[in-house]
């Protein structure tokens, strides 16, 4: 708590003081009231007893005159049981809920309204403006759009932080956000871009002041709203002034523009929907099929699409129906592809479409559609296929010929062919060779003959002393006296 680090310390520098007990802070013998939570100092009374009364500070000098009415002022012209001091957190935006309806709690520094006239700022009923600038710092950067410069009332100011973002109006939080991405990087190098817009709207026959703030990012410099307001009694918008807190700040490229038609859809419809008054606007604005739009009345340039969509070209499109060869997931709420060559239902009545060959044909799915095509060794348009006789080396095309080596003979089949040997070959790899069937004994010579092989076959010899065709070899062998 910033209420027990403060105390510890202010007791850690005592030296400083006069006397510290309890919860009561004395300093120059004024008693002052601290509370651990909020880090308040209440002044209560002047301690006589505790120096001489020469050291006593009459109050009125450095506080609200006593002119003005106030149940603080005592009989004696003193300040009593009043909040003159408050402990701050490190970062303000730390402690903003504590702080968030104490006016002018936090105010920005280092406003150089000398050169005001430079940095008008006015809108009308009939067009909004934005600020667009690059900026970094340390610490916090303020923008202030004033009435009045001079007057803090008729001021709004944004606070931006590497904590997040506030918004503040006549000095009191209005709207913030704690969240790092809304806010700086803490580093006076690294630099962001911000924009904040401002435009008159009516909604339920009340004009107000609508305020949008957000970053710049990315390569193509999309503008994101982080914070957004809607004033019911605005503040003028006529001055604007950039300020700092504790740490210099760097400010560059400042531009005020007017806020046209599609860059009031890109903010107000881009992101999420912000409120009530914001999806009606947008959905005026935004095709009847899109929730929430990059440009109005476009159906490919919707943030989500109300009924079904599509993708088609890295976009996103939406439909109201869906188109031929999708159909509606009915979980994701978009238009998926059907798969016409897994669905027994595709080809029946409700699509009419063709159905591939079913015995030689193949379906292939594509999205949004499907093809046929016909099987390898089969020729068609996928719907009617008829086989290929690879074999027939007259009337067949040349590519589908088949290719069969020397010592075979080429034998057509459903979808292909086959290469078989001539008798007296085996297939040795993709070749035919020769059989020596003397040598493997699978001859039909007789034991009277010899075997004699031959390319691609073989020949029976009868042995001396017989005679016959070497299957048979008669063995009658005739005498010479």
């Amino acid at each position: 708590m910033i209420g027990k680090t403060l105390s510890k310390e202010l007791k850690n520098i005592n030296a400083r003081l006069n006397l510290i007990f309890d919860n009561k802070i004395v300093i120059r013998n004024l008693i002052f009231d601290y509370d651990d939570a909020s880090g308040e100092l209440k002044f209560k009374e002047i301690g006589k007893n505790l120096e001489s009364h020469s050291s006593q500070l009459n109050l009125k000098k450095f506080s609200i005159r006593k002119s003005h009415k106030n149940e603080h002022w005592n009989d004696h012209g003193f300040l009593q049981n009043s909040k003159i001091a408050q402990a701050s957190y490190v970062n303000v935006l730390q402690g903003i809920e504590k702080a968030k309806k104490d006016r002018f709690f936090i105010m920005p520094c280092n406003l150089d309204w000398s050169s005001a006239n430079s940095r008008r700022f006015s809108i009308s009923l009939n067009y909004g403006k934005c600020i667009r600038f690059i900026a970094s710092s340390y610490g916090d950067i303020f923008l202030v759009i004033a009435t009045n410069p001079n007057d803090e009332y008729t001021w709004y100011f944004i606070q931006i932080s590497s904590y997040g973002v506030a918004f503040y109006r006549a000095g009191l939080v209005v709207k913030y956000r704690l969240d790092p991405r809304s806010g700086s990087l803490k580093n006076s190098d690294l630099f962001r871009r911000f924009f904040i817009c401002f435009n008159y709207e009516t909604r339920a026959k009340q004009t107000g002041l609508y305020v949008q703030y957000g970053i710049i990012e990315g390569y193509d410099s999309k503008e994101k709203v982080h914070l957004y307001y809607f004033d019911t009694k605005p503040i003028e918008p006529r001055y604007y002034m950039f300020g700092s807190y504790d740490s210099k700040i760097f400010i560059y490229d400042i531009t005020v523009n007017i806020l046209k038609s599609d860059e009031e859809v890109l903010l107000r419809c881009s992101e999420g929907l912000k409120d009530i008054y914001d999806q009606e606007r947008c959905m005026d604005l935004c095709h009847d099929v899109c929730v929430g739009c990059f440009k109005a009345n476009s159906s490919t340039s919707c943030v989500k699409c109300r009924y079904d969509s599509i993708v088609q070209d890295a976009r996103l499109i939406c439909l109201d129906s869906c188109p031929f060869g999708y159909q509606m997931d009915p979980k994701l709420k978009t238009c998926v592809d059907i798969d016409e060559c897994s669905r027994n239902d595709t080809f029946n009545d409700i699509y009419k479409w063709t159905r591939c060959d079913s015995i030689s044909g193949l379906c292939i799915n594509t999205i949004g559609s499907y093809e046929c095509k016909c099987q390898d060794g089969y020729d068609g348009d996928g719907f009617s296929c008829q086989d290929v006789d690879e074999c027939d080396y007259e009337n067949t095309d040349s590519s589908l010929i088949a290719e069969c080596g020397q010592n075979s003979v080429c034998l057509n089949t459903k979808g292909g062919y086959e290469c078989k040997c001539l008798d007296g070959f085996q297939k040795i790899g993709q070749k035919c060779v020769d059989v020596d069937e003397c040598r493997e004994n699978t001859h039909e010579c007789q034991t009277n003959a010899y075997c004699v092989n031959k390319i691609g076959s073989y020949k029976c010899l009868c042995k001396v002393g017989f005679r016959g065709n070497g299957i048979y070899c008669d063995g009658t062998v005739a005498l010479i006296n």
